[in-house]
């Protein structure tokens, strides 16, 4: 073609000669994302992600498995390539995808709970095994009851009944204004890369999607259950709230960008919402916390560290799927839950959230929470010099003793 037959929008066009583009350093520790791999690489899929609960630096985004570098993943047809997408969907990333929280989303409900003076710290209840409402019973996952439970041994028990009877009396729409418009559940986080922003249902979402609300539902989503989904970055924002004072920050990939051979500017922390948790609360529920990883009763217990004291919160979501075109194998392991764990550490003085999600993976105590320490073991011994006074002498007695940073 002639330039004189060019269409005519391209008569006009320039050239422009090339100009640098913006430097950035990420805020991922290499060390820790590789420990992090390392712990995921047991399971068949998951994720890992670490936060600074301070910043919101993200310094872990691990997602397993990865997408294999070669031929090999062309040469893979049939079922065995159905397989491979469906147990193990290497080119989804699975700490900015939304699933199933399980219990570690019991703390949202707390804090709805007891802000709204629904239950306080005097309030028992009892667990027989289960719930019944409205001619539909709710199991606990110990069938045998855990008996008479307040706020702290319920979070280290994770006792599923306690949060039942809470969410019964919220409703689901009070439980979605916490969980959402406090904590961010079921909104994107707003990191730099895509992510799924969640579900959080309510009344009206049930009736946008055609689907009879039923009183029900409000206790499904009481323990992170039904129709709530959360990503592993979600949640860590989420419980980096819960420790830092109240600060729900934006995270952050990126720790310092600027022009080409210039000097960087730090990206600085970026604040999305200022939450009012009564301090009291906060200490109770970083108590039980404490108790569910250090107390022998409590659901993370195998996954302690002596002499290094952290807390967290397991969960296990029951996520069972059916699909008709994978091997027997897939089949079986697309009906186990999945396993959460999301921790913090210190236990004293939070520094780091790290949060666990291991797909299919079963109970979250044994499953997630073993990835989680191996984690919090790395990152302690990378700080094992500034932070030694968080860690030394800390005393059960402690977790209720809170010192904000």
């Amino acid at each position: 073609m002639r330039p004189e037959e060019l269409p005519e929008m391209f008569k006009d066009l320039q050239s422009y000669p090339p100009e640098p583009g913006t430097d950035i350093t990420l805020s991922v520790d290499l060390n820790l994302q590789q420990v992090a791999l390392a712990a995921l690489s047991r399971h068949r899929s998951g994720a890992v992600v670490v936060m600074d609960v301070h910043t919101g630096e993200v310094l872990v985004m691990a997602s397993h498995p990865s997408l294999p570098v070669g031929p090999r993943l062309h040469a893979v047809t049939g079922s065995a390539a159905r397989d491979i997408e469906v147990a193990y969907a290497p080119m989804v990333n699975k700490a900015v995808s939304a699933y199933p929280p399980g219990s570690t989303f019991k703390p949202m409900t707390v804090v709805g709970g007891f802000v709204e003076n629904i239950f306080d710290y005097d309030t028992v209840v009892n667990c027989p095994g289960h719930f019944d409402y409205r001619g539909r019973r709710f199991h606990c996952y110990k069938r045998t009851g855990h008996g008479d439970m307040s706020l702290i041994p319920s979070l280290a028990q994770s006792c599923d009944t306690y949060y039942y009877q809470l969410g019964e009396i919220m409703g689901i729409d009070l439980i979605a204004h916490y969980a959402k418009d406090w904590f961010g559940i079921g909104e994107k986080t707003g990191v730099e890369i895509y992510e799924q922003s969640g579900v959080m249902p309510t009344e009206s979402w049930y009736r946008e999607k055609g689907v009879s609300f039923q009183p029900g539902f409000a206790i499904n989503s009481s323990v992170g259950q039904g129709d709530v989904r959360a990503t592993p970055l979600g949640m860590a924002r989420a419980y980096a709230a819960l420790v830092n004072g109240g600060l729900v920050l934006k995270p952050k990939l990126v720790r310092w960008k600027g022009p080409h051979d210039l000097a960087y500017d730090k990206v600085q922390p970026e604040i999305i919402r200022r939450l009012d948790v009564p301090e009291q609360l906060v200490q109770a529920m970083m108590a039980g916390m404490y108790d569910a990883v250090n107390n022998e009763q409590g659901t993370a217990f195998k996954s302690a560290i002596p002499d290094l004291p952290y807390a967290g919160k397991t969960g296990t979501a029951q996520a069972r799927e059916r699909r008709p075109d994978v091997s027997n194998d897939v089949a079986a392991w697309l009906l186990q839950d999945h396993a959460w764990f999301v921790a913090y550490a210190p236990a004293k003085r939070p520094q780091v959230v790290v949060s666990v999600f291991v797909e299919h993976g079963g109970f979250g105590g044994a499953e997630a929470a073993p990835v989680a320490k191996k984690v919090i073991e790395a990152y302690y011994a990378e700080h094992s010099d500034e932070f030694a006074d968080l860690w030394e002498g800390f005393k059960e007695q402690d977790a209720l003793e809170v010192i904000w940073p």
